[in-house]
């Protein structure tokens, strides 16, 4: 199951409607901040789209045997064909099933190492570790912006900022490898961890969207209201 681009309009929609309700209070420099954290946001828009395409198109050009979605381990058969293993049937309760799920990885490489991969995949690889770095640095942006802005609501996303802190600016405080995955949650920045170390963990761009776009909306929308 391949994952659908997460939609960043409803948080886009928040900032404008905060701008109107406020646009008699605001001063230039609040003014300003709205402005840069509203384009932003739509830099995320299209980005989110560009990745979950990219994402999707090593995930089918490669083919992967086996993969994780809300029916169990799905294992590809050399005919094209199907065998599904249903979580009950592996023994795993239905508590930890989601964790299971959102975790999981169709492919993870480790940059650099582009052996044996063709041109085109290579392409591919390197234009979302771009454009997946960008992401978690504008989505990052947006955050500080607001609490340095005291007037506005503050808005905080742990998942965006375990990422952007600990797995892209600063990994070697957790020795890290320099790996990156494309999965039914969308790409994933570093998630080859060492075994036995709780090291922090990217559960994918689109879980990840999805929680920095409701905390944006409810708190804007809270403080209006």
């Amino acid at each position: 199951m391949k994952p659908m681009p997460p939609d960043l309009d409803e948080a886009i929609a928040a900032v404008r409607e905060y701008q109107a309700f406020r646009a008699q209070t605001l001063t230039r420099a609040e003014k300003e901040a709205l402005f840069e954290i509203s384009r932003r946001l739509q830099r995320m828009n299209k980005q989110a789209k560009d990745l979950i395409s990219i994402n999707n198109k090593i995930i089918d050009r490669n083919e992967f045997s086996i993969r994780l979605d809300e029916r169990g381990i799905v294992f590809r058969n050399e005919d094209g064909t199907e065998t599904i293993k249903s979580f009950a049937d592996l023994g795993i309760p239905v508590k930890g099933q989601p964790k299971l799920v959102q975790s999981a990885i169709a492919s993870t490489y480790h940059a650099g190492d582009d052996s044996p991969i063709d041109e085109e995949d290579l392409l591919l690889r390197v234009d979302m570790e771009d454009k997946l770095e960008m992401y978690y640095y504008n989505a990052h942006r947006v955050i500080t912006l607001k609490k340095r802005t005291k007037s506005f609501p503050t808005v905080s996303c742990l998942p965006m900022t375990i990422v952007r802190n600990h797995l892209v600016e600063h990994p070697d405080r957790h020795e890290s490898s320099y790996t990156f995955g494309v999965s039914t949650q969308g790409p994933q920045v570093k998630p080859v961890k060492r075994s036995g170390t709780e090291e922090p963990r990217d559960l994918g761009l689109v879980p990840n969207t999805r929680e920095f776009v409701k905390s944006i909306a409810d708190k804007l929308r809270s403080s209006i209201n």
